[in-house]
């Protein structure tokens, strides 16, 4: 019985990982988490540093490398927080923290409010991982739709605790996730330039936005695969496809599946979006389109839809049907062609039509697609 119990958890917790959408941000506390004791009451030197604080630090590294973003959110002085870091930096890096809310005046889940902003991320992109019940039943009953994983009162059960939290589990890991941090550093100077540009217009003419689509193949089908199972804002159809169900797609005759690459004059977002194409007797369809959330409003929406209606216009079509579905999940992908393509509000029908022509009459418009 004891065999079949850790067999059947362990393939449920596998295709769990697979299917549902991963957590891109970890939140976590400080005192008594990654080291032990107060920092603030107990001076930096009285910390405990070894034995189960390591094991967590070495765990919180290891998700870092495959692509989790690391935050800090603890109610303490920010000069004692960081002084602490600093001092147990074995084997974590101040360097591995993307942000961190440090305030002794804060509830935690103001505090992760505040990051989901800071890092344009919803909130269910959120785990947060803390030894102290009051706080882990804060963060609950403000913030549902985060994960929280609350550490034992015994510090021995931290690594066993850890590993055995799903919320915390990786299923593939890609290049672009191990790129992660540094694609938020960027997002960090955008948006600097954002806050000292005159408007939205001036900012994204200013970044010479560059997006790039190629043919899926074996090299790109695994980040291709990862991209539909992660996004949800924009994603038109909430598409899941597997590796396989992409390759399958891209051999059917008179397909193309593609992927978007993206780059401004700051740096490279790296892979951000697929969509694949269809061709039916009086249209191109566009049956998948998903884009990470943060290009959005970057132009990139507008320079893809206009290089899908010159493919239609290659293939002697006359109008382009778009597949969209509401997920419930979805509404910036609705508003986004509702914006871009059908003066505001999307019409009624699961393919949405437009004729090329009147495509082409919204160019002006698509480019280079900022928000009003």
């Amino acid at each position: 019985d004891e065999y079949f119990a850790a067999v059947g958890t362990a393939l449920v917790r596998s295709l769990r990982a697979l299917w549902e959408p991963s957590r891109k941000v970890i939140a976590l506390d400080c005192d008594n988490t990654l080291w032990g004791g107060a920092c603030g009451e107990d001076g930096i030197e009285s910390l405990v540093l070894d034995g189960p604080y390591r094991e967590l630090r070495r765990f919180m590294r290891r998700q870092a490398d495959s692509g989790r973003l690391l935050c800090l959110v603890s109610r303490n002085r920010e000069a004692d927080a960081l002084a602490a870091l600093r001092r147990c930096a074995d084997p974590l890096q101040p360097s591995h923290i993307t942000a961190h809310r440090i305030s002794t005046e804060n509830a935690k889940s103001a505090s992760l409010r505040s990051l989901s902003e800071e890092l344009a991320l919803s909130p269910d992109s959120f785990v947060f991982v803390d030894d102290d019940p009051v706080e882990c039943a804060e963060v609950r009953a403000a913030l549902p739709e985060v994960a929280v994983v609350e550490l034992p009162r015994d510090p021995a059960d931290i690594p066993m605790a850890l590993d055995h939290a799903w919320e915390l589990d990786v299923a593939t890991v890609t290049d672009e996730d191990r790129r992660r941090a540094s694609f938020y550093a960027l997002e960090a100077q955008r948006r600097r330039e954002r806050a000292a540009a005159p408007g939205v217009r001036e900012f994204v003419e200013g970044l010479r936005v560059e997006v790039e689509l190629f043919d899926l193949d074996e090299m790109n089908v695994e980040r291709a695969a990862q991209i539909l199972a992660r996004t949800n804002q924009l994603n038109l159809t909430g598409a899941r496809w597997s590796e396989s169900d992409l390759m399958a797609a891209a051999r059917r005759p008179k397909n193309e599946v593609l992927v978007a690459g993206v780059r401004d004059r700051l740096g490279d977002y790296g892979q951000v979006g697929v969509l694949a194409l269809e061709e039916h007797p009086d249209c191109l369809h566009l049956a998948v389109f998903a884009l990470s959330c943060r290009v959005l409003n970057r132009g990139v929406e507008s320079q893809i839809l206009r290089e899908v209606g010159r493919r239609a216009r290659a293939r002697g079509c006359e109008e382009l049907s778009i597949g969209f579905r509401d997920t419930g999940r979805n509404g910036p992908a609705a508003a986004m062609l509702g914006r871009l393509l059908f003066d505001g509000e999307l019409p009624p029908g699961a393919d949405l039509r437009i004729d090329l022509k009147a495509l082409d009459g919204r160019v002006e418009r698509l480019r280079p697609g900022w928000a009003e």
